[in-house]
């Protein structure tokens, strides 16, 4: 048992030093030498001071004090001083050590460094000031540019979005909500059909809609709102939202109707307008009629400058896009404002929105253009960032779900052509949530981001590779045979296997892959589900970096889980669940003392089902609440029943089951004690199980819960012992009662030496701990020898008897047998 204890503390990661009431050190592991820089012989027999920085010395005192009253110090966040003079920050958990009398000798620490968790909290507050930095930004540049965002949640019932701006346009104030029936309570009537034909068109037809409409402002006037916008779907196609900017553009249309009017009024208004107004003359020869002073501020270029050189227009637009716009003339479809994109003096690229006007002489040719731009470089670079986040991952880059459906149609319609099929790759990083755990969010974002380069590199450059989830990415790619898609996985597995350089050392991931390959006649659809079934079969194997290809078998399989979940919601009410009764027997007497309460479900199509068909299907979708409260109220009615029919069966005490689901609900300790108190048994003969695995999730909150239900009189007992946590602190923090040694370890027993080697240490561990031990899965009377001669507490399996219905079970106990 001491040479276990002492190899544990010699693995760990963490500092575990003991030291006397005097701070003299007395013991110091292999991270203590790692993390100090001292070696062991250089620091037995020194004070603990010399890794203690002198500003901690008051600190130090004050741990010590509290040791010496017995007191433990939990998760102290400190400074510790290395050999070499270097200050780091770690958590230290200081706990007394006491001698077999209860005397305080001495302390044990166990000291983490936390240097990196600090350094992320830093760049975290960095990051997010920078975050309100640019969002101070972009809120400035709204305003400046007059342009607002807005977004239309499409729900049951529709939201309605605005950022700042939008309500500045109107002069509105921003505490007030505002609603869809506002917004178009607020637009012009003559505009409210128009706006919904637009909208509605663009959704059918899913493509961005531009418009031009009034609306109210506070003052009663009406302002006009160009709007862009475009829809959003979800992954079944049907509308989500809608995302738009509008831009204020009264004052050019107000400008519009003034040039219209009048040449002095549109003179005045050209000469003081932030666009760029001009008039080119197309016959009989190309030049500038009219150029406003804003082309200087827009496009680099005086007016001066363009009237001398008419040339200059060529300049500025790409001349691809010069000839698209003259054919567009020659046809006069350019009548409403559009976007163009153009390149300034200095070489920048910028946008402007132009609203050109065709001046045409009697017999209708166009002979000049007036046109007003304005620069709305801002504005699209806005609605690029919009649209590409929109359909790419932040973090990777990479495309996300909604690019993904349109890159699968290519891939697709590119396999009908190629007569090619296409394959799909679903992956999910193993024990991606220990890297987060352990290593922190931010190593845990780089390892995303390295995965998904490398995953890009090997894709062919027809493929695409998306994230789709935290840690998974579905790659596709055109195939013409099986070579070239084993080829494929391949290379996906390679590169998922090389090490991740982080901050903190290369780290080694794997990763399990579903595979699927389908004809052209397929669906987008069908390729992401049956990538992500044959996904779920490979993490099923619980082996690292599994593989496998889906065949129709795992369809029908998840047609036959999907039932039998329609089934279990209706299970409980029609009363189908029943339990059964496997004895414990004491090795002391050989008597059976008790019982597990084992469920089984008598489905009206399959038969009697054993737990192993329909819990884990209970726990995934939360049935396991209901399901664990009719498990223990029928146990504790079955226990108490027992009592009242002699002293034959009075002493029987009886297991039952608890999922972690369970106590992770509001008030379960009272729903367990309404329980116990309305079956009126002594709760001294109730054990709750749990397996030891689900408790380390949140070891303090269980801890807690536990210690409660203890309060209410019940036994404890951890299941499966050996088979979970690779730590045994959790043994000596949360209260059990009972410790069950799992079956795999007593298979071999009396025949692999390694198994009963594991069953006697966890015996000296439980009598240690004054715990009572149960072996489980005693199947053969070698078995039972061997189990008898290690002086285990007490046996089950099916050596003494299967699962029972409680009349058999009853008659087995009466029956007076002794193993």
């Amino acid at each position: 048992m001491l040479e276990q204890l002492a190899a544990i503390v010699e693995s760990s990661d963490d500092a575990i030093v003991a030291k006397s009431l005097d701070g003299t050190i007395l013991s110091w592991n292999s991270a203590a030498e790692r993390m100090y820089g001292y070696a062991a012989e250089e620091v037995l027999g020194q004070g603990i001071s010399i890794i203690v920085p002198h500003d901690r010395a008051r600190e130090l005192s004050s741990i010590m004090a509290a040791l010496a009253r017995g007191e433990r110090v939990d998760h102290l966040e400190t400074r510790r001083r290395r050999k070499d003079g270097s200050v780091f920050d770690v958590s230290l958990t200081v706990s007394p050590i006491r001698d077999r009398s209860g005397s305080i000798v001495g302390a044990s620490s166990v000291a983490r460094d936390i240097g990196d968790r600090k350094q992320a909290e830093v760049a975290l507050q960095a990051r997010e000031e920078a975050l309100e930095r640019t969002c101070s930004l972009l809120e400035k540049a709204e305003a400046l540019s007059r342009t607002g965002s807005w977004m239309l949640e499409l729900g049951d019932p529709p939201a309605l979005f605005w950022s700042k701006e939008c309500y500045r346009v109107l002069g509105l104030d921003e505490s007030d909500p505002m609603s869809v029936e506002r917004f178009f309570s607020l637009v012009h009537p003559d505009d409210v059909d128009r706006l919904n034909t637009a909208m509605g068109g663009a959704l059918d037809a899913h493509e961005a809609y531009e418009i031009e409409h009034r609306i109210a402002a506070h003052d009663g006037s009406y302002r006009w709102l160009h709007v862009w916008a475009e829809p959003e779907y979800d992954e079944a196609g049907a509308p989500a939202r809608v995302l738009g900017v509008a831009h204020d553009v009264t004052a050019r249309r107000e400008a519009d109707a003034a040039l219209r009017a009048s040449e002095r009024r549109f003179r005045l208004l050209a000469e003081n307008a932030h666009d760029f107004i001009f008039r080119f003359e197309l016959v009989p020869e190309r030049r500038f009629d009219y150029v406003s002073p804003a082309s200087l501020a827009v496009t680099g270029f005086a007016p001066e400058e363009l009237y001398q050189d008419p040339s200059l227009i060529d300049r500025l637009v790409d001349p691809a896009r010069t000839a698209e716009l003259e054919a567009a003339f020659g046809l006069g479809l350019l009548a409403d404002p559009l976007d163009v994109e153009f390149r300034r003096r200095d070489g920048g690229v910028g946008w402007v929105n132009q609203q050109l006007t065709f001046i045409r002489d009697e017999a209708g040719a166009v002979i000049a253009v007036e046109g007003i731009s304005r620069d709305v470089t801002r504005r699209k670079l806005a609605e690029d960032r919009l649209e590409h986040l929109g359909l790419h991952d932040a973090l990777t880059g990479l495309p996300n779900r909604l690019l993904l459906r349109d890159r699968i149609n290519l891939a697709l319609a590119r396999a009908a052509r190629q007569d090619a099929r296409v394959a799909a790759v679903a992956f999910d990083l193993d024990d991606f949530t220990l890297i987060n755990d352990s290593e922190g969010t931010e190593t845990g974002d780089i390892v995303l981001r390295v995965i998904a380069e490398r995953l890009a590199l090997v894709t062919p450059p027809d493929g695409t590779v998306a994230r789709v989830g935290n840690d998974e990415f579905l790659a596709i790619a055109n195939v013409v045979n099986e070579d070239e898609t084993l080829a494929l996985v391949d290379r996906m597995r390679r590169v998922t296997r090389d090490p991740v350089p982080t901050d903190g050392g290369d780290l080694h991931v794997e990763a399990s892959l579903g595979v699927v390959v389908q004809a052209p006649t397929s669906s987008a659809s069908t390729l992401v589900r049956d990538a992500g079934l044959a996904l779920a079969r490979a993490k099923l194997q619980q082996v690292p970096g599994a593989v496998e290809f889906f065949n129709p078998d795992m369809r029908d399989r998840t047609n036959d889980r999907f039932a039998l979940i329609s089934d279990l919601h209706r299970a409980i009410e029609r009363d189908e669940f029943t339990l059964h009764y496997q004895p414990v027997v004491s090795l002391l007497d050989g008597r059976i003392t008790g019982a597990e309460a084992l469920i089984r479900w008598h489905h009206p199509a399959r038969g009697l089902l054993a737990p192993g068909d329909f819990i884990g299907v209970s726990e995934e979708t939360g049935h396991i609440i209901e399901l664990g409260g009719w498990v223990l109220r029928n146990a504790c009615t079955q226990l108490r029943d027992w009592s009242r029919l002699g002293v034959d069966l009075e002493h029987l005490s009886l297991a039952v089951n608890v999922s972690p689901r369970q106590l992770q609900v509001s008030g379960v300790i009272d729903q367990f004690a309404e329980i116990i108190d309305d079956s009126g048994i002594d709760p001294g003969k109730l054990t709750l199980e749990m397996t030891e695995s689900v408790l380390m999730d949140d070891l303090d909150r269980f801890g807690t819960i536990l210690n409660e239900l203890r309060k209410l009189g019940v036994r404890i007992a951890v299941d499966d012992f050996g088979t979970g946590y690779s730590s045994l602190v959790y043994l000596k923090r949360l209260p059990f009662d009972t410790l069950k040694i799992d079956q795999e370890f007593i298979r071999h027993l009396g025949q692999d030496p390694y198994d009963g080697a594991i069953v006697a240490s966890a015996l000296a561990i439980a009598r240690a701990m004054r715990l009572s031990v149960v072996a489980e899965g005693v199947e053969t009377e070698a078995q039972l020898s061997e189990l008898r001669n290690m002086r285990c507490d007490s046996i089950q399996g099916f050596f003494v008897a299967e699962p029972l219905p409680e009349p058999e079970f009853r008659s087995l106990v009466l029956s007076g047998k002794t193993w």
